[in-house]
């Protein structure tokens, strides 16, 4: 909705049917793994496996229509992945679902290593994108935006500065 009204100027975020009129996609990113994981000794092996458990998702996100459609799984509505985390390490949900990266991150940034988790059940593969707000097209460049992430993927810097973060993050 932020991006609909003008509120935010631009995100990284999927692509999304309901926002093609409200947004310009700039640039695409490295895709992502949707993944459900759980607790260290949990195992998902299907969508089905799922029945009957309760889900950390993120607000406003759609990353499986599989698991949207399947009327089994109790979701709980997160507002990041933190929220998440911490539901799961509580033992309010079974398992959280989002792009593994960002999971693991907000975990290691809680003190929470990746081995504290199962196995992931990976649902799909998703391309986040750069997007600016049609509101925002007379404040933000985007052929200067398109020129900057070109030059930051052919020089591979942003590959290395993707690299570095998840390192960090996972040193804590």
């Amino acid at each position: 909705s932020e991006l609909i009204n003008g509120q935010s100027d631009m995100t990284i975020m999927f692509k999304y049917t309901d926002l093609e009129n409200y947004v310009t996609y700039v640039a695409p990113l490295p895709a992502l793994k949707i993944v459900v994981m759980g607790e260290v000794g949990s195992v998902f092996s299907s969508v089905m496996s799922l029945k009957d458990k309760r889900l950390a998702y993120l607000r406003g996100a759609s990353f499986s229509k599989e698991i949207d459609d399947y009327s089994e799984v109790s979701v709980h509505r997160v507002t990041d992945f933190s929220q998440g985390v911490k539901m799961l390490m509580a033992n309010h949900v079974d398992a959280i679902i989002g792009p593994m990266d960002p999971i693991l991150s907000a975990a290691a940034s809680m003190g929470i290593s990746e081995h504290s988790f199962g196995s992931p059940l990976i649902v799909d593969e998703r391309t986040p994108w750069v997007q600016v707000s049609n509101k925002s097209l007379n404040i933000v460049s985007v052929d200067e935006l398109k020129a900057a992430f070109e030059k930051l993927t052919s020089q591979g810097i942003l590959n290395k500065l993707r690299s570095e973060y998840l390192k960090v993050k996972g040193e804590k």
